[in-house]
């Protein structure tokens, strides 16, 4: 059978006319698509990326990071948030990779709580490294592991997303 007798059919079954022409709307009654327009090719989504620190406010003890820790997770389930939070003892580190959209509504939570204090956002681009995983994490790091990222002389961009994936590398994150 050549193209146009699947032409003919899908007209005939349309109750229309059969015709050859093969720009026709016929086309979309075979398989939805319009040939006689050039196919774009699809974007890949906008993934953002943001690495911050922030220490617990003052009069907060450590006993409350369980609590931070559920809330983040149960929050970048539901908006498919993926990356890791760490905890040294005084700092909560996260790296919030996902949509544009749903990385600020994270971002937005973590900064307006309460609990925490001094949010430094470290690194915001569009850039997702491989290794952040599928799913959120989080867990505990050597004590004072994350004043290497706060510090006047810590690195910068890339440079901190990899001394980020060190830490993780040294948590008890898996």
């Amino acid at each position: 059978m050549n193209r146009s007798h699947f032409i003919d059919r899908a007209s005939a079954f349309a109750g229309e006319e059969a015709s050859n022409d093969s720009s026709s709307e016929q086309f979309k009654v075979l398989d939805g698509f319009d040939h006689g327009e050039r196919v774009q090719a699809r974007q890949p989504p906008a993934r953002r990326c943001t690495l911050l620190v922030t220490k617990l406010a003052p009069g907060v003890g450590a006993g409350v990071v369980s609590d931070i820790f559920k809330r983040c997770r149960e929050r970048h389930d539901r908006l498919a948030i993926t990356g890791t939070m760490l905890f040294d003892g005084e700092r909560v580190g996260a790296l919030f990779c996902g949509s544009p959209d749903q990385v600020s509504v994270a971002l937005a939570a973590i900064t307006s709580d309460p609990r925490q204090a001094k949010p430094l956002v470290l690194v915001d681009a569009s850039y997702v490294p491989p290794w952040a995983g599928q799913h959120w994490r989080a867990g505990w790091c050597e004590p004072d592991a994350l004043a290497a990222l706060t510090e006047a002389d810590a690195p910068q961009g890339p440079a901190a997303v990899e001394t980020w994936r060190a830490l993780m590398a040294s948590s008890d994150v898996r």
